[in-house]
């Protein structure tokens, strides 16, 4: 029992943590990942398409994702997407 609610206590201190760090993600950045974790991948053209945001504004917040260690680009070029790390 003693086992188990200290699994509850981390899992508590993790999701909180979570929250801590994702509240200081602008808006866009916040539905990439959420995007990525519900299908898994995301690419900018599907971003692109829900947001109606331009591609470059994009490239932003996708690479700071990825240089922030939310996320890992997959691919090359046109072909390239993300997935959550």
């Amino acid at each position: 029992m003693q086992s188990l609610q200290k699994q509850v206590l981390r899992l508590s201190q993790k999701v909180e943590r979570e929250k801590i760090v994702l509240s200081a993600l602008p808006d866009l950045s916040l539905t990439i990942l959420e995007f990525a974790k519900e299908y898994g991948r995301v690419s900018m053209g599907e971003i692109a398409a829900l947001t109606g945001k331009s591609k470059n504004t994009l490239k932003v917040h996708f690479r700071a994702l990825v240089e922030k260690g939310f996320i890992e680009q997959r691919g090359g070029g046109r072909t390239s997407w993300c997935v959550v790390t």
